[in-house]
């Protein structure tokens, strides 16, 4: 079996995970992801991206924004957006 989940590994597994803006690269059209496509869909324009935001259809430009995450008091916090790729 696993060893047991410690304090320290569960940081590092939310430092694994980013939050991603809810809003399409193209024009700024809010986004939903689909658990049947697995990826996040934009109804403005037919726009798609992947689980790791990454664009892999229709017309946005670049991956979704992420905001930067870090752990404070044992929760996951997340302050402004990082410079996209």
């Amino acid at each position: 079996p696993p060893p047991p989940s410690t304090p320290s590994s569960a940081a590092s597994d939310v430092y694994k995970r980013q939050v991603l803006d809810p809003h399409c690269t193209h024009l700024g059209c809010p986004v939903e992801f689909s658990t049947g496509s697995g990826s996040f869909l934009c109804p403005c324009h037919g726009g798609s991206f992947d689980p790791e935001g990454y664009p892999s259809a229709g017309p946005p430009p670049r991956r979704m924004d992420v905001y930067e995450t870090r752990v404070e008091d044992g929760e996951v916090v997340f302050r402004h957006l990082l410079d996209p790729e």
